[in-house]
């Protein structure tokens, strides 16, 4: 955490490093090599590097909490069947934004710039992405703390640190507080995102 995370950083600086953190460090388990009873699966993700979305997603929430920023893992069963699948729910400033490192995993770890389609996501932007908002499932408060998860706020509509489809953050700059960023549906040259 000491090596992605600086005192003075904001809750969206925060959430940037440690997803670039989560996305440049850990692979998907697809053959199911990570036994997780060994030690549980969030510790087996921890040691090996490798998990499922449900380990990725509760992490992320886990890493972001012990840095002050408001985070759960979530769920749902998807639309058209796209399968179960997890991901995390941040809180900053009064507004809620989807995050999923699962599916911003790198697929070349050696390549510096990471996809930021499934960063500070919206309600719509997840949605589209076949996993509607308003069926969210929240384990977490559900079951292990037997709370209705109804009466929490869990909407997603601003889109402030949304940049369009198929962008890839090739460097942050938290002193000037600038991404940077290309998109080669646009045009092949580095993009600024000044954030707040």
């Amino acid at each position: 955490m000491n090596a992605y995370i600086k005192p003075d950083y904001s809750d969206y600086e925060k959430c940037l490093a440690l997803y670039d953190y989560m996305v440049s460090n850990y692979s998907y388990d697809y053959d199911n090599s990570v036994d997780a009873g060994e030690d549980g699966s969030f510790c087996a993700t921890l040691r090996y590097k490798k998990g499922i979305c449900v380990d990725f997603s509760a992490m992320y929430a886990y890493l972001l909490m012990q840095c002050g920023v408001d985070a759960i893992s979530v769920s749902n069963d998807g639309e058209n069947s796209p399968g179960y699948h997890s991901w995390t729910f941040v809180a900053m400033d009064g507004k809620g934004y989807h995050i999923d490192p699962t599916w911003g995993l790198k697929t070349d770890p050696s390549d510096a710039a990471f996809l930021l389609d499934y960063f500070m996501m919206t309600d719509d932007d997840r949605a589209a992405s076949g996993y509607a908002a308003d069926t969210l499932e929240i384990y977490l408060l559900h079951v292990f703390y037997a709370k209705d998860y109804d009466k929490y706020d869990f909407t997603a509509d601003d889109s402030r640190y949304r940049l369009p489809d198929g962008s890839y953050c090739t460097r942050y700059d938290t002193d000037r507080k600038v991404l940077y960023y290309t998109n080669n549906t646009i045009d092949d040259k580095e993009q600024t995102f000044r954030y707040e």
